[in-house]
């Protein structure tokens, strides 16, 4: 029994001795982690701005919902995920920090920088691409440059209209009236009423409606483009809960895309034609149960 008390203490110590080697590998150093460049956070950041040569300025801010929206060069929301994609910087740790005795600034064009990335008051500059180092780029912050993962400067030498959002009414917005070239509807007393005649078909239950102006208040575009000056084909006029100024948007084209534009925002917005045409007339009665 002693005996078999000694073996049983003998392997709990070598288990131990080998837990302990597992920890500590001794020989092997450690990698350290590098450190975040700055200890902004993103949730702390409610301004960003992108400065670009011999383009206008995009701005951007964060309101008190927590919502963004680009105030420069145009008024609209911003898209989210845009958004968070800029703020991931702020996390970046693959980095390489470079010896600036040994770098000419203007040769890798950060005298002057090509784009400046402002969050709240840190500013970082970004120059040319790695000729060596395969899809990183030159960045500077706080007079030290480095060699960063190249993974934002795509969004920010782009058109503003990339940081629009895909909801051509924005997020969690309300619409109080809606008139389209076919129908006219506002909220009075918690219900949807037509201020037109119907042609005698339409179905204007409360279910019906509802789902009607759910689908317009939850619509998504699949891209946003630049205006460009086409003649209108037809208005949609829409109010929103908070807003004294209606959004009024031209119907450029209807096939084979369907194009809604706001020309004072200088933008368009290219949706789903099947999605676009059943919102544009109001449900039949027998369409009721399959429409979406």
């Amino acid at each position: 029994m002693l005996h078999r008390g000694l073996i049983n203490i003998a392997l709990i110590i070598i288990v131990i001795l080998l837990i302990l080697l597992v920890i500590y590998e001794p020989g092997i150093e450690k990698l350290q982690e590098l450190p975040k460049l700055t200890d902004l956070t993103e949730n702390k950041v409610n301004l960003i701005r992108i400065e670009k040569r011999d383009q206008p300025t995009i701005e951007l801010n964060k309101d008190s919902q927590n919502h963004w929206f680009i105030t420069t060069p145009f008024k609209l929301p911003a898209n989210q995920f845009r958004i968070e994609t800029l703020l991931n910087v702020l996390t970046n740790r693959d980095y390489q920090l470079l010896d600036n005795k040994e770098l000419s600034l203007a040769e890798v064009k950060l005298a002057p920088p090509t784009v400046t990335l402002t969050l709240n008051q840190f500013v970082m500059t970004f120059g040319d691409k790695s000729p060596i180092n395969n899809g990183q780029r030159y960045v500077q912050v706080n007079g030290q440059v480095y060699l960063m993962l190249d993974s934002v400067y795509h969004f920010l030498i782009d058109e503003a209209v990339v940081f629009v959002s895909l909801s051509p009414l924005g997020e969690n917005q309300k619409i109080t009236e809606i008139q389209t070239p076919n129908y006219h509807l506002r909220a009075e007393n918690g219900r949807w009423i037509s201020l037109q005649p119907l042609i005698g078909n339409e179905d204007t239950s409360p279910d019906a409606l509802n789902l009607l102006i759910d689908n317009w208040q939850q619509l998504q575009a699949l891209s946003v483009k630049q205006y460009i000056a086409t003649p209108s084909k037809d208005t949609i006029k829409i109010h929103l809960q908070g807003q004294t100024t209606p959004l009024q948007f031209h119907i450029l084209a209807i096939e084979p895309n369907f194009i809604l534009a706001l020309p004072e925002k200088n933008v368009q917005y290219q949706l789903i034609n099947e999605k676009m045409t059943k919102l544009l007339q109001l449900p039949l009665r027998q369409e009721v149960s399959s429409s979406s």
